[in-house]
């Protein structure tokens, strides 16, 4: 169980970037889901554990904390 790979070929971490970046382009909930393959109830999921984790109240604020944690990461 350790060493399995999730289905679709991604990990966990692979989809929360792919997902922040996504959002960090504009792209709505619908077409983040059909870029990554998976469903938009799982986008949803994910964007909410990404905003428990930063304390955005708001998808506005989550979106304010991902830009500077990509500012941080990049320099």
């Amino acid at each position: 169980w350790q060493r399995a790979r999730p289905l679709n070929g991604h990990s966990r971490g692979e989809d929360d970037r792919a997902i922040q970046s996504l959002m960090l382009a504009g792209l709505t909930d619908e077409a983040i889901a059909q870029r990554i393959n998976t469903s938009v109830r799982t986008v949803h999921r994910r964007i909410r554990r990404m905003m428990d984790r930063t304390g955005a109240a708001t998808r506005f604020q989550l979106g304010w904390h991902l830009r500077d944690e990509a500012g941080e990461e990049s320099g």
